[in-house]
């Protein structure tokens, strides 16, 4: 199901954030207050706060795929690791 995540707009040329949970759909973890910016000038999002642990805790390499969904009832943000470029062990030797 696809549901619409809305962030407060910010000002032109400036960045909107919202403070999320981010819960690993696959280890069980929760990673809280986190920072989801929208920035307009690009109109991309930037996750910060864990981003760099979770990189680290799973083994997470350029051009791996992951899944993220808002999720109204627990009001959080969903994470997991869809495709693997390459195995974890290969991406760690």
């Amino acid at each position: 199901m696809d549901v619409e995540m809305v962030i407060a707009p910010g000002t032109p040329g400036r960045a909107s954030c919202l403070r999320v949970h981010l819960v690993d759909e696959d280890e069980g973890k929760v990673y809280e207050n986190m920072k989801l910016t929208h920035y307009t000038t690009s109109d991309g999002y930037v996750l910060n706060g864990a981003w760099n642990k979770i990189c680290k805790d799973r083994c997470l390499m350029v051009k791996d795929r992951v899944g993220l969904y808002w999720d109204p009832v627990d009001k959080a943000l969903h994470f997991s690791v869809r495709q693997r470029a390459l195995p974890p062990a290969a991406a760690r030797d």
